[in-house]
């Protein structure tokens, strides 16, 4: 946990290296360790490594189902590589979980995405005519 906490403060300083060095540490001692595998989806994410990303933060969903950063980030990671639906039913649960711990601003992001991602998810259904 402690070197997962202290990436994470780093990757909150944008010390990217010192950060990435840190969540692989964390998985050394415990491969299954949340804030690690976050973390490292995070990176992931910002490098536009889509699969790598979406398994990083799979992982630290099973770790702690109940984080609705995690669930936001995998939404938004099933966006980039063209999912909408899914990303749609992962941010709805994200919202829902950000309403239950007061994220007020946090919510409100993650309703402007479901309707985003239903909006795309329509235009990717096959022609009903």
């Amino acid at each position: 946990e402690y070197y997962a906490a202290r990436g994470y403060f780093y990757l909150l300083d944008s010390m990217v290296r010192e950060a990435k060095a840190d969540f692989e540490q964390a998985q050394k001692v415990y491969p299954h360790e949340m804030l690690a595998n976050y973390g490292l989806g995070v990176l992931a994410y910002r490098e536009r490594d889509w699969d790598v990303a979406l398994e990083h933060f799979q992982n630290a969903y099973y770790a702690k189902p109940e984080r609705p950063e995690t669930l936001y980030y995998l939404a938004l990671t099933h966006h980039r590589k063209q999912q909408n639906a899914q990303a749609s039913a992962l941010m709805n649960q994200a919202e829902a979980l950000f309403e239950q711990s007061g994220n007020n601003k946090q919510k409100r992001h993650a309703t402007s995405w479901i309707k985003e991602f239903d909006k795309l998810a329509q235009k990717q259904l096959p022609d009903q005519t």
